[in-house]
Order: structure tokens, then C-alpha cells, then sequence
């Protein structure tokens, strides 16, 4: 009995998988036709089926994406001059690994006005991504004078200017950084590592093993 309810219940869910998977197929060809809704309600009905399905969720961030833009664009043509669609198109490209477009809608968000510190910093972690590390600090300094307490912007600088070999500057920085945010783990990390650059062998060292039990201290992954 318990031997034919096991069997059940495997063939259950592959009966489910195999669902979600055709689903997904019918799901890919609907994006091709350009039927980005008809796409979504089937992706509903795959991740119904299996609600960690693979694909479904890859073909649902793909259309998620999709759809975004299309809306983006269509606010763009209504208000050309908008700073914010600019910079929510900018953002959606961004979360689509599409850099390259993302910092062009985000410069044009700049162009737009008023300036940002939201838009500069991920405007510096585009650049920073891309290894330019003068013009990612130029937009994170620009972000630190409008929100002096920015996390993002202070660890960003910090990261630049240790990448420079300025040490000393990014320890700073990455000490600010920590004034906002005292449990953030990699600045703690980047500061030990800049300590040890300048030479301040036990400050460091401090720094290093504060990071180490906060690591212990967290709960583990769920």
C-alpha cells in the first residue's frame, strides 16, 4: 500500500513537470509572436503546475522584463522629457544585464533633472562594473554631496579609490560607510584589507575579526 502511494504520488508530480514543462514551450513561442500577455497567463499556469519550474521562471523574469520596457516606453512617449521614466527604463535594463543601454537611459535621466543620487550611484555601479573606475567615482562623489549618508555611494567611493591604490582615502570611506550601515560585511572587510595596506597591521586585524563574528553570528540560510 504505502509502495503504490509512493508511486502515485512520484507519477503526481511528474505528470506536474511534464506539464509546466510543455507550458513553458507554448510560453517561449508566444513570446517569439509577440503575445506577451497570452505568454504571462500561460507562465501562470506552468508555475501553477510547478511552482519552482526552471524555465517558467526564467520565461517569466524575461517577460516581467518585456512588458516593463513596453510600458516604459510608452510613458517616454507621453512625457519625453520625464527624468524618472528615464531612469525606471534605465533600471529595468539594468536588472536585464542590458549595462550599456541602462547607463544611456540613466545619463539621460541626469539630462533631464534634477540630479539624483539614486540614479548616480547606479549610474557608478555601471561603471564600476565595467572597470571605469575614475568615472564610477565621479558619480558616486556627485551622490555623496547630495546624500552625505548614502551607503551605496560611500562603499562605492571607497571601492574606487582602493582600486586607485589610495588606501588610505577608501579606508575613510569605507569607515563612513559603516557609520550608516554597522553590519554590513563587506565594508568591514574592504576596511580591514585597506588597513593592512597602510600598514595598520592590528587595526586591521581588529576590523577582520569583527567581520568574522558577525559571519558567525548570522543565521544560516533557509
Amino acid at each position: 500500500m504505502a509502495r503504490r502511494g509512493r508511486r502515485a504520488a512520484a507519477d503526481q508530480g511528474l505528470s506536474r513537470t511534464l506539464g509546466a514543462f510543455l507550458a513553458g514551450n507554448e510560453a517561449e513561442a508566444e513570446m517569439l509572436a509577440g503575445q506577451w500577455d497570452e505568454a504571462l497567463a500561460t507562465i501562470d499556469e506552468a508555475l501553477r503546475l510547478d511552482p519552482r519550474n526552471p524555465d517558467a521562471l526564467y520565461y517569466l523574469g524575461i517577460a516581467a522584463g518585456a512588458l516593463a520596457e513596453a510600458e516604459y516606453g510608452r510613458l517616454l512617449e507621453t512625457a519625453p522629457g520625464s527624468a524618472r521614466a528615464h531612469q525606471l527604463r534605465g533600471r529595468s535594463y539594468q536588472a536585464q544585464g542590458r549595462n550599456a543601454e541602462a547607463e544611456a537611459e540613466l545619463d539621460a535621466a541626469l539630462a533631464a533633472g534634477p540630479p539624483s543620487a539614486e540614479v548616480l550611484v547606479a549610474l557608478g555601479d555601471l561603471r564600476r562594473a565595467k572597470l571605469s573606475f575614475p568615472e564610477a567615482r565621479a558619480a558616486y562623489s556627485r551622490a555623496v554631496e547630495l546624500a552625505p549618508a548614502d551607503y551605496d555611494a560611500l562603499y562605492g567611493l571607497g571601492v574606487c579609490d582602493s582600486y586607485a591604490g589610495e588606501h588610505a582615502k577608501a579606508a575613510e570611506f569605507f569607515r563612513r560607510a559603516l557609520r550608516v550601515a554597522p553590519d554590513s560585511a563587506p565594508a568591514r572587510l574592504a576596511l580591514g584589507i585597506s588597513l593592512l595596506q597602510t600598514g595598520q597591521t592590528a587595526a586591521a586585524i581588529t576590523e577582520l575579526l569583527d567581520d568574522d563574528a558577525a559571519a558567525a553570528a548570522e543565521p544560516p540560510a533557509a
